[in-house]
């Protein structure tokens, strides 16, 4: 079996790659709860702790996106396997959605699922089926600790509530969006929107950028998903910064999209 080329968007401060997928990975297998199986969870900044430990650091309430991938032991993908997820602690599975559908592994092997980040604490997720079982620890850090500030509430503009509200589609090579009437009503209509910078370059003034819903980092998807990011145009440019920023500019919806960018922000500039 081959995998579809495909654009797979992998964000780390400050890079933004993009890289196409199209490797033989065999013919997929069918589950089988008398198998042992390869899994492993897929997540870019996990570690091995010094009790050879699995462990992710995130941020309390962080939204993380991961993946479960499971393979026979030759390599063959394993497909319509349904596990059993707990957690120990304070974190919880976060239920089903086109960023984290909860439908069994795909003929690649993989399955997405979001954790939602509990208090301040060492979660445990195992992850099991059958007589296979693996353990990912989340390391949760205080929000007080990081001092991240919270993004400032606008009485009027695009609220991420109602951009998140989009409802995905992946079709073949692009994702397909429908948008809320809600949202539509502003499309092509100039905005204001607060949210985090995510520079796609080393310039101190970011003349394009992408804007997200929550403190960038770097897990497996944009924080909230295809639907929690904004990919901005400044023709004057904007300062880089951690804090939380207020633009204003033309929103532009983009129904089916190649890169996974279903919103833009154009002509933009910085309010606050």
């Amino acid at each position: 079996m081959k995998i579809k080329p495909a654009l797979l968007i992998t964000l780390c401060w400050p890079l933004f790659v993009v890289a196409e997928s199209n490797f033989d990975l065999g013919k997929p297998v069918i589950a089988d709860k008398h198998a042992v199986y390869d899994m492993k969870v897929l997540a870019n900044a996990s570690y091995i702790d010094e009790r050879g430990r699995v462990m992710l650091d995130v941020l309390e309430g962080s939204e993380n996106f991961l993946a479960l991938l499971v393979k026979t032991n030759d390599g063959k993908p394993i497909v319509g396997l349904e596990p059993k997820f707990s957690i120990e602690g304070s974190s919880v599975i976060m239920a089903s959605s086109a960023a984290a559908p909860l439908q069994g592994t795909d003929e690649s092997g993989i399955m997405e699922f979001g954790v939602l980040a509990g208090v301040k604490g060492l979660d445990r997720l195992n992850i099991s089926y059958s007589n296979n079982s693996i353990d990912l620890h989340f390391n949760t850090i205080s929000l007080d600790i990081s001092q991240f500030p919270s993004l400032p509430e606008l009485e009027t503009g695009l609220s991420w509530d109602d951009l998140m509200s989009a409802q995905l589609d992946y079709q073949e090579e692009k994702l397909v969006a429908s948008f809320t009437s809600k949202v539509m009503q502003q499309d092509g209509e100039k905005v204001d929107v607060a949210g985090f910078m995510l520079p796609l370059d080393a310039d101190t003034k970011q003349r394009h950028f992408l804007l997200v819903s929550a403190p960038p980092s770097c897990f497996y998807h944009f924080p909230g998903g295809p639907a929690g990011v904004i990919e901005v145009f400044s023709k004057e440019g904007v300062e880089a910064t951690w804090s939380p920023v207020i633009l204003s500019g033309r929103l532009k919806l983009v129904g089916s999209s190649k890169t996974g960018i279903i919103y833009q922000l154009e002509e933009t500039e910085l309010i606050d």
